[in-house]
């Protein structure tokens, strides 16, 4: 019985790491996608690389979108997603910061456009 046990509670823990594994690996993909700097020059593309992750979520099944997001909520409260997260959240402030001055040099009379990016960004409206 305890043979049992013991292999149940190892298949549990390896499909947990897997599970984690699939929803940092997400994570990753996503963090790499949006700091490419041919998606930063190619909105349109972005636009419609979106549609297409949408469009793909949804034709799942309601029971795999619901799994998908248990675990992905759950992948989001370890520690160590929190931190890379937070790092994301640096960095690609950081991009945005470094790209607008740039493009900025080239043509400053698109700071207003740039500002209401700014803006949008900050409330979550982009």
């Amino acid at each position: 019985m305890e043979d049992k046990d013991a292999s149940q509670e190892a298949l549990e823990q390896v499909e947990k790491a897997t599970k984690l594994l699939l929803c940092v690996g997400m994570i990753g993909v996503a963090f790499f996608a949006m700091s490419s700097p041919t998606l930063a020059q190619d909105l349109g593309d972005k636009g419609r690389k979106h549609h297409k992750l949408q469009e793909w979520l949804s034709l799942l099944s309601g029971e795999d979108r619901a799994k998908l997001h248990s675990v992905r909520e759950q992948a989001l409260k370890d520690p160590a997603v929190q931190e890379a997260y937070q790092r994301h959240k640096k960095a690609e402030a950081e991009y945005r910061e470094l790209l607008h001055k740039e493009m900025l040099k080239t043509d400053p009379s698109l700071k207003p456009m740039l500002d209401k990016i700014d803006d949008l960004k900050k409330q979550g409206d982009y």
